[in-house]
């Protein structure tokens, strides 16, 4: 059996269009800081293995999320939580869902 995975494309919308210097690595401690804040162990038992940052653009705020099949909509409200990446307020869109990688990069 092979595990199914889901890809979330987002947006991080900045005031005034200010680039960000978070890295990958940063934005996926901050969703991991949510799912713990929100969630709790529950949260971060059911995510923790399959969550990674596939793509990050920190000029565009445009990163690719993959995380598992069943968990996406946790995942999704995780992020949507997070109000501010290094002390600057911004907003996290999702544009898009898939369960491929290919369709979310097109």
């Amino acid at each position: 059996m092979r595990f199914k995975n889901r890809y979330l494309h987002f947006t991080i919308v900045t005031a005034q269009g200010r680039e960000l210097t978070a890295t990958g690595g940063d934005i996926v401690r901050l969703i991991r800081q949510s799912i713990q804040g929100n969630f709790g162990d529950f949260g971060m038992g059911r995510l923790q293995q399959a969550l990674s940052v596939k793509q990050y653009d920190s000029k565009t705020g445009k990163f690719i999320l993959k995380t598992t099949r069943d968990g996406y909509r946790m995942a999704w409200a995780a992020v949507s939580f997070i109000s501010s990446i290094d002390s600057k307020p911004v907003q996290i869109v999702c544009q898009k869902v898939s369960g491929r990688l290919d369709d979310i990069k097109s």
